[in-house]
């Protein structure tokens, strides 16, 4: 189920047209992807994890009704250099208004 915030930001035109965009071109081709995705987020990964040697960042909204915060923080713990980010009153869609952010982590990380 949908988070309250998430209702709210999904109320955006903009963002509810990007987001429709986006799926429709997702599932385009096929929903073989959906499916793989699906299928991999449902048994472990068979990854040794320990061994990434790349900076991480994962932001999750304590809202997010989609993604097990557990899930979130055990996956942050994996990655050796994962730096994660709680958002309290948060959701799923948190990145919808804050691509900035998120880019600019992406580009910082490029230049060290």
């Amino acid at each position: 189920t949908r988070s309250g915030v998430d209702r709210q930001t999904v109320a955006d035109p903009a963002v509810r047209d990007r987001l429709a965009k986006t799926f429709r071109e997702g599932v385009e081709p096929g929903v073989g992807g959906a499916l793989a995705d699906m299928a991999l987020f449902a048994r472990p990964w068979g990854i040794d994890l320990s061994r990434a040697d790349m900076p991480a960042r994962i932001w999750i909204g304590l809202e997010d009704r989609n993604v097990p915060i557990e899930a979130v923080r055990a996956l942050s713990t994996a990655l050796p250099r994962c730096e994660l980010t709680e958002i309290p009153g948060a959701g799923h869609l948190w990145a919808s208004h804050n691509v900035g952010e998120v880019m600019a982590w992406i580009a910082g990380v490029g230049k060290a």
